[in-house]
């Protein structure tokens, strides 16, 4: 009868330490709750924002009206995984593409194409467009530094429309500066002061257009640069294009401009560069 006794004892022992294996197996620990949480799933912080046992919060990128490759993170609800995945790297993209194609980046590369096909030896006609672009390109964008750093707009793509009218008129005014001198200048090349003239009529019109609407000045100066290319180098000039519908989704997808203005742009700027057509 002892010996029944121990071997119900032994019994229950060991079906008391099975429970308590498969309970300390069962039951998650601190550092598996903090990695749960870390992942979206749900976690132990829910219960204090009140939203549930089902619930979830997740990171994702906002978008953020001023683009930049710092990111913006905001705690949303549920949101669609793939969008999570795409959309930052889509925006780094679209950001890299919008400052690549930049109108001051764009004018400094045309001036040094045209200035190098207008004169012989190219590195005089070079040397001319550097005097340029420094009327056409560098001040007005030491202009746009100064001003994001003074505040006086939200930064050197100005993407707020009432913001446009002082930085495009300081931007008129240096480059009429520019061309005074360069047609002043005796050796100017021909082609060159044209393509000045070009774009202080494009400065002028943008600023005018910025009273009622806010047309993307990026996808106008590609277009307009296709343009001059093609006229200056010939059919090989047409590559350009591929540039004009890359720039259009960066301006779309950064959401600094909608469809209708990026395309109203790149019409714009073909038709602002037929006064390089008709001087030269």
């Amino acid at each position: 009868m002892i010996d029944a006794c121990l071997s119900g004892a032994a019994v229950i022992d060991a079906a008391r330490r099975l429970v308590t294996e498969v309970s300390a197996e069962a039951r998650p620990t601190v550092a598996q709750d903090r990695m749960v949480s870390s992942r979206g799933e749900a976690g132990p912080e829910e219960a204090e924002r009140g939203r549930g046992e089902a619930a979830y919060d997740r990171r994702v990128e906002a978008p953020n009206c001023v683009p930049s490759l710092h990111r913006r993170w905001v705690v949303a609800g549920e949101v669609d995984d793939v969008s999570i995945r795409s959309r930052p790297s889509s925006r780094r993209v679209a950001a890299c593409v919008t400052e690549v194609t930049a109108p001051t980046v764009l004018a400094v590369a045309l001036l040094l194409v045209i200035g190098a096909r207008s004169t012989r030896p190219a590195w005089e006609g070079m040397a001319w467009a550097a005097a340029a672009a420094l009327f056409c390109a560098g001040l007005p964008r030491l202009i746009l530094a100064w001003g994001v750093r003074r505040r006086l707009w939200n930064d050197r793509h100005v993407r707020v429309r009432r913001q446009r009218l002082k930085p495009l008129a300081a931007t008129a005014l240096c480059v009429f500066t520019g061309l005074a001198l360069l047609a002043g200048a005796e050796g100017a090349p021909r082609r060159l002061v044209a393509l000045v003239v070009t774009m202080q009529l494009s400065v002028v019109a943008f600023l005018l257009l910025s009273l009622i609407w806010k047309v993307s000045l990026h996808t106008s100066v590609a277009a307009g640069s296709t343009v001059v290319l093609t006229a200056s180098v010939g059919p090989a000039g047409l590559w350009f294009a591929a540039v004009v519908p890359l720039t259009a989704w960066s301006r779309v997808r950064l959401g600094d401009h909608t469809l209708a203005q990026a395309i109203a742009g790149t019409a714009i700027g073909v038709v602002l560069a037929t006064p390089y057509l008709l001087l030269t």
